[in-house]
């Protein structure tokens, strides 16, 4: 797979581009399995936040799934040639509101 060019991608972008090493299907690979071992390393902290009022561990890990999820959907709609404008993600009200913490999804 080829890297992206500057062309192909927003000017803001090029800071992340540049932290893909040259063989991103082999990263994607190891994150496949890196990542869900890290998660599992996480369970008995689950609950912890540095201070109240702020996120739990599970409240960021949640987060995180939330945001590929969207990302995924995003994926979807450019590939299929989506016409309509998509919702930026600082306007996404779901990604902002964790409710991890009560199990109310």
């Amino acid at each position: 797979m080829n890297r992206p060019q500057t062309h192909e991608y927003p000017a803001w972008g090029e800071t992340y581009i540049k932290l893909v090493g040259d063989d991103v299907l082999e990263i994607l690979e190891k994150q496949a399995t890196d990542f869900p071992d890290f998660i599992n390393s996480l369970v008995e902290k689950a609950d912890y936040a540095y201070a109240p009022g702020k996120w739990t561990i599970k409240e960021v890990i949640g987060h995180i799934i939330d945001a590929e999820r969207v990302f995924i959907y995003r994926l979807m709609c450019f590939t299929r040639g989506e016409q309509h404008a998509l919702l930026d993600l600082k306007r996404m009200t779901m990604l902002q509101m964790p409710t991890f913490r009560t199990g109310v999804y």
